[in-house]
């Protein structure tokens, strides 16, 4: 009868509570460019704006910031004992706000909708707080796949929780994941399929997003069509969008187990 009042979370709880913040971030990534594509198909005959940014000065502005507030939520109550996972989450917390609610630079400026709510002699300020945010955001996503979900949920043997040693242990597993060759390797001593599934699909993940940034860098240095920059950014939202699905298991979930969507996990008998 007392337990509403102790703030201390089993084991159990924990994950479920995960499950359920890992699920919601996975689809914040999904939902914003289907919303973004489905209004270029129905309100601009095809016509894609420069970045998934710009969808911000459109009539799907509310649910822009709306996701991305979502987003910087999720990773403000991502609770978790590992305190650079924490960390990071709070940063990510952050750089989801800043994208949110600092709008790019318009490169439409002739566009009547919300222009003269938005653009104010501090969108230039602005602007350059959301690409520092976005750019943070994309890192942050691909440290949590490539290195954050790769490792064991039980224990933290290769993380340890403060210290040089926890960024020594960091960035050593992001380069293996970056080192794709080096992938078959990494998991010999894992023993769950499953696990050693989700493991190879977080470092793709990783990998994706990596190359999207590329992708979306090599687009500005080289003037390369707006097409290439927004088609980045896509595949980089999709890439942390399957990751935290997977994360939460959505897919590739464990034989023998069955999660409902309150993160409730109930045993099936193999039979």
């Amino acid at each position: 009868m007392r337990r509403h009042r102790d703030r201390s979370l089993t084991y159990e709880e924990l994950q479920s509570s995960l499950l359920i913040m890992r699920r919601a971030m996975g689809w914040c990534g999904i939902l914003l460019p289907t919303l973004c594509l489905l209004y270029t198909v129905m309100q601009q005959g095809g016509v894609i704006e420069p970045s998934v940014s710009a969808y911000y000065y459109t009539r799907v502005h509310g649910a822009f910031v709306g996701i991305l507030c979502t987003m910087g939520m999720v990773f403000l109550c991502y609770v978790v004992p590992n305190k650079m996972e924490r960390g990071f989450a709070l940063v990510g917390s952050v750089a989801a706000f800043g994208v949110g609610l600092f709008p790019t630079s318009d490169s439409n400026p002739g566009r009547t909708y919300l222009a003269d709510k938005l653009v104010t002699p501090y969108t230039g300020v602005a602007g350059n707080i959301h690409m520092v945010s976005a750019i943070a955001l994309f890192l942050i996503f691909m440290v949590f796949a490539g290195s954050f979900f790769v490792r064991d949920e039980k224990s933290d043997t290769e993380f340890p929780l403060e210290g040089p040693e926890a960024w020594r242990s960091l960035f050593r597993m992001l380069g293996r994941t970056l080192r794709f060759y080096e992938w078959r390797t990494l998991d010999v001593g894992i023993i769950n399929p499953q696990k050693r599934k989700r493991n190879f699909l977080y470092r793709l993940c990783a990998l994706l997003i990596a190359a999207a940034l590329s992708i979306i860098a090599l687009s500005k240095i080289l003037n390369w069509h707006h097409s290439v920059f927004f088609w980045g950014e896509v595949l980089a939202i999709l890439a942390f969008a399957t990751s935290w699905l997977t994360k939460a298991e959505h897919v590739l979930t464990d034989q023998g187990k069955m999660i409902d969507l309150t993160g409730s996990v109930t045993p099936v008998n193999a039979d």
